[in-house]
């Protein structure tokens, strides 16, 4: 993991291992980080954003889940089931069990959604909160919106002046953080068991009523251009990846950064923003994920006593967000390469290549995780052996396959060592993913990269705050938090003849796009 880095905006941002997960996380995404903390410890989190019928292939419809492990939904009567002794307590939903961990999801009477997870091993909780209110949802010329958004729940509100959450988070001695991506805005913090009633306190005083005036907007807007400025405008890499996925969707609202466009950024009003928030900030879009020491029928409790009683008047429990306009829902397998060449201020070439990934919920999702650890995970895969070790011809060799409701990238990204071309790298790679259809992997190399994420699935399973991501992203993008725990089923059960179907329906030569960038000439 690298060590994050401070930037001038509203504290930190995390960097992950990969290349593709620090860039959208940390330039293309909005977020809102802490010191010397990591991407994988996500802590409080809240997403808002539909459920979304993706394309696996064109004209077909995604999986709602990956149905290989056993979970208990309950069908009408799990659905007329009461917690507890509350009068008005929630629906159970479903209750999946993984190893000795059980979750347990739940819908309040308002449309709210609550995961839990009891891990009674240390006096420390992850609280989450994941809503349905991503970039995605961005006006049309307001790219940016949600992530604006974001940075002013950390104002002020009609409970606290601005400035007053961060100094009674630190009196708690707790560190929270938010993040805004494609399909969702999260806030997350980690905290001591013995105060879970304070932080629900806290956060349902900043939720309920955040204030848009036009001095705060103006002043969080100079903050949000700074952060634009670091991650995307002055930074080549950030450049090259929003420019790619530019050229990999024609409509649909991938296509916009989460950062948000300068322009935009410099004409977004106070009352777009309050009216994003009020459109899209709804229980019914938001799942709260809590994971650690507590006893679940008191979280229920204060949950209903805070969270529970937002917008009953008009509470539509079944609602998902409000409808997906056109070029919000999921665009069609590119049927054309595309290609692209950018001057920039840099020593050496850098090239980005990206290819479709299908949704998440999706076998095929788990078959390109497995492809592209065996192609590019450090030290063992195939193609970072061979261009990294053997040739030594990159300086940065890395993979990402993106993960949301509908396709996106797996995003490969190739930076040449001074004096190299990049013209035998892209051949190499282009080479080895088109021979995939016909001659898949050596049964050793799919092994070892299955035991790998294997094992990557374990330790994220252990480990409080990132279980709790997982349960909240598998909400966001399958319906269903519990399609997590069936993750290592389909890992188990992918095979050879999955992986070269896979290669000849997404990876052909006509799905490629890919990003070239030269050095400025002398």
């Amino acid at each position: 993991m690298r060590e994050a880095v401070r930037t001038e905006s509203r504290g930190e941002w995390r960097a992950a291992d990969s290349f593709s997960a620090r860039m959208r996380m940390g330039r293309l995404c909005g977020e809102r980080n802490s010191a010397y903390s990591y991407l994988l410890s996500l802590g409080f989190v809240l997403v808002l954003l539909p459920a979304v019928a993706c394309t696996a292939k064109e004209g077909a419809s995604a999986p709602v889940g990956l149905g290989l492990v056993s979970s208990d939904t309950g069908g009408e009567d799990a659905h007329s089931q009461r917690v507890g002794s509350l009068e008005a307590g929630p629906e159970r939903l479903e209750q999946a069990r993984s190893g000795r961990w059980l979750m347990q999801s739940f819908r309040f009477s308002n449309g709210l959604t609550a995961i839990l997870v009891e891990e009674r091993s240390a006096p420390v909780l992850a609280l989450q909160f994941w809503a349905r209110a991503g970039s995605a949802r961005d006006p049309e010329g307001g790219s940016g919106c949600a992530h604006f958004v974001e940075h002013m729940l950390f104002r002020a509100s009609d409970a606290m002046k601005d400035g007053e959450y961060d100094r009674a988070m630190e009196r708690h001695g707790m560190d929270p953080s938010a993040m805004t991506w494609f399909e969702y805005t999260t806030f997350y913090l980690k905290a001591p068991s013995w105060q879970l009633s304070d932080v629900l306190e806290l956060e349902l005083a900043r939720w309920t009523a955040p204030i848009f005036s036009e001095a705060l907007v103006e002043a969080e807007s100079d903050v949000l251009l700074r952060e634009r400025a670091y991650r995307v405008d002055n930074n080549p890499e950030g450049i090259l990846i929003e420019r790619l996925w530019q050229l990999a969707f024609a409509e649909h609202a991938y296509r916009r950064s989460s950062v948000g466009g300068r322009e935009d950024l410099q004409q977004i009003s106070a009352e777009t923003l309050r009216s994003f928030w009020k459109q899209h900030y709804r229980p019914a879009s938001t799942a709260v994920v809590l994971v650690g020491d507590f006893e679940t029928q008191h979280a229920l409790q204060l949950l209903e006593q805070s969270f529970g009683q937002i917008g009953r008047e008009d509470a539509m429990p079944n609602e998902l967000g409000t409808p997906l306009s056109a070029e919000q829902r999921c665009e069609p397998l590119p049927k054309s390469a595309r290609a692209e060449t950018v001057a920039m201020p840099i020593d050496t070439e850098m090239l980005l290549l990206g290819y479709p990934s299908p949704p998440a919920a999706s076998r095929e999702s788990v078959a390109l995780k497995l492809l592209n650890e065996a192609l590019f995970a450090p030290p063992f895969g195939l193609l970072y052996r061979e261009l990294k070790l053997e040739k030594q011809w990159l300086a940065e060799l890395e993979g990402w396959v993106g993960e949301f409701s509908c396709r996106s990238l797996w995003e490969i990204k190739l930076i040449m060592k001074e004096g190299v071309s990049h013209r035998e790298v892209r051949r190499t790679v282009l080479s080895t993913i088109s021979a995939l259809a016909r001659d898949g992997l050596e049964p050793a190399l799919l092994e070892r990269a299955r035991k790998r994420l294997r094992l990557d699935f374990v330790v994220r399973r252990a480990e409080l705050d990132s279980l709790a991501e997982a349960l909240g992203q598998a909400w966001v993008t399958s319906g269903r938090a519990s399609s997590f725990f069936e993750y290592e089923a389909v890992l188990q059960s992918v095979g050879e003849a999955e992986l070269r179907a896979l290669a000849d329906d997404w990876l052909g030569a006509s799905r490629l796009t890919e990003l070239l960038g030269v050095p400025h000439e002398s």
